[in-house]
């Protein structure tokens, strides 16, 4: 939650930023509300060992490298001087991305909330290229070992693409973005060599990106 209301607050900031730097000036300027649907590519990179041992954990870390779909809706306002443009968006998304190799060894990923900033410059009336900077909050429950390590991993992500106004006030959007997320794990290890036996947690972390194909119809208001 406390991340939600960050989200809001910085997105609150940047709009009121805009609106004091920009007149409005462009027909396509104002709020606007949009679904998108995607294809999102995970793949794991590292990992990080938090614990002071020289335990190595020995979890599948191929489980990361997945690929689903997913889809959201999001709400945005955008504001433009000339041919630059700039535009505030914040989004809550759903993924279906899941892989199991045994009951007790899991990765999926649910629920998402994120916020960007979309520069952009229009080529003609009807058509901007924009950049998307941001960050998102992605729920990702990682089984390992009889331990549910479910968290919300805060990550930042990055893209591009292009916008094409269909009429004046329906478009449509095609872009790449990319995230990266750190993910806390924990694995326990037995020590049977004594008596009784004795149990160490080690803490460490599983970092990952994320690659996500994405369109999007949006509804200016």
């Amino acid at each position: 939650m406390k991340s939600i209301i960050k989200i809001g607050c910085l997105l609150a900031s940047v709009l009121l930023f805009t609106q004091s730097a920009f007149a409005q000036g462009h027909p396509q300027d104002g709020f606007y509300v949009g679904i998108d649907g995607g294809y999102d590519i995970t793949k794991f990179k590292d990992y990080t060992v938090e614990s002071l041992t020289d335990r190595e954990p020995t979890d599948n870390k191929t489980m990361y490298n997945d690929e689903g779909i997913g889809t959201g809706i999001f709400v945005g306002f955008r504001l433009s001087d000339g041919q630059f443009t700039l535009a505030v968006e914040g989004r809550y998304g759903y993924s279906f991305i899941q892989n199991e190799e045994l009951a007790w060894d899991t990765y999926k990923q649910t629920n998402e909330f994120g916020g960007s900033i979309l520069p952009g410059f229009w080529i003609n009336d009807q058509i901007v290229l924009f950049g998307r900077v941001g960050f998102s909050q992605q729920t990702t429950i990682r089984e390992f070992d009889g331990i549910d390590n479910d968290h919300s991993d805060t990550g930042l992500h990055f893209g591009a693409g292009i916008q094409f106004y269909v009429s004046d006030s329906i478009s449509l959007r095609g872009e790449y973005n990319r995230a990266t997320f750190n993910h806390e794990m924990a694995q326990v290890f037995e020590d049977t060599s004594t008596d009784p036996s004795t149990f160490e947690q080690v803490d460490f972390t599983n970092n990952f990106r994320r690659d996500r194909f994405q369109v999007s119809i949006v509804s200016r208001f």
